[in-house]
């Protein structure tokens, strides 16, 4: 009785099957990193909500938002409405991380650990202009509801921004205002080159909105957001609102650009974000 021959794989038919293959895992992996971005993204949303809520609670108890300065960071001064324990400032809060930063849940050294998230202003007079920012001023007293003639639902308080690629920017409980505070544009950067070598290349001055990163230190120089397209931004009555980096562009009078207008609390301006 003969017994059936077994039909190895030629090499062209191995080939094929590994091709196959390939082309599959090449098509996978870009839905996988998609969902990943998109649960860090909305875990990031749902951190500023928290910081939102934060925010209202302290207001109905104190009567206003928190300061800018003078008591201590804004976000020192939230630390009792955050639902996290309160911790020390080397304790990284899971509040103030976004997790589709690669720096996330990083300390700097062992002493002071991160925010990704920061009060905004127009531009960097924040002690001259009344009306450069949103919601949290820098007198003894925060700004209230009532204050913002702008309406607290077009008016952005909070945006994202990652600490500069050293980690010696943007920690949570320091008082320097550079650490929990950023404007939308600025003229004086904090950074001049993206690296520290030779020939890096410069920083674009002004510095406006755009994308986070790791490595260049010229996205310390203003707001930033690692998600794809643009980033999150808590508005004065609470709500997350996504906005594009094209907020940028300029008003149709060419006086400031759109987030600007979002940012200030009664500038009057008719800013749609697209």
């Amino acid at each position: 009785m003969r017994r059936a021959r077994r039909r190895a794989f030629t090499l062209i038919e191995l080939l094929v099957v590994v091709a196959i293959i390939a082309v599959l895992v090449g098509l996978l992996l870009p839905a996988v990193q998609k969902t990943r971005e998109a649960a860090a993204r909305t875990a990031c949303t749902n951190n500023m909500k928290q910081i939102g809520i934060a925010m209202h609670n302290h207001h109905g108890t104190r009567g206003a938002f928190p300061t800018r300065s003078g008591t201590g960071p804004w976000l020192e001064q939230l630390r009792a409405y955050f639902e996290e324990d309160i911790a020390p400032d080397n304790h990284v809060l899971k509040i103030l991380q976004c997790p589709t930063h690669p720096n996330a849940g990083r300390l700097y050294g062992t002493s002071y650990a991160l925010t990704f998230y920061v009060a905004l202003a127009e531009r960097p007079n924040y002690t001259t202009a009344a009306n450069d920012t949103a919601v949290i001023n820098t007198r003894t007293r925060g700004v209230t509801v009532a204050e913002i003639g702008d309406g607290a639902s077009n008016t952005a308080a909070v945006g994202e921004r990652g600490p500069s690629p050293d980690l010696f920017w943007g920690w949570w409980g320091f008082p320097a205002l550079l650490d929990t505070n950023m404007p939308v544009y600025s003229t004086p950067v904090y950074y001049t080159t993206s690296g520290t070598t030779a020939g890096s290349p410069p920083c674009p001055v002004p510095a406006v909105f755009g994308r986070a990163s790791a490595t260049d230190r010229c996205a310390f120089n203003a707001v930033n957001s690692p998600h794809p397209g643009g980033g999150n931004f808590v508005f004065a009555d609470g709500h997350v609102g996504f906005l594009p980096f094209t907020v940028t562009r300029l008003l149709p009078d060419g006086s400031k650009s759109v987030l600007e207008a979002l940012v200030s609390r009664s500038g009057g301006e008719q800013a749609v974000p697209e």
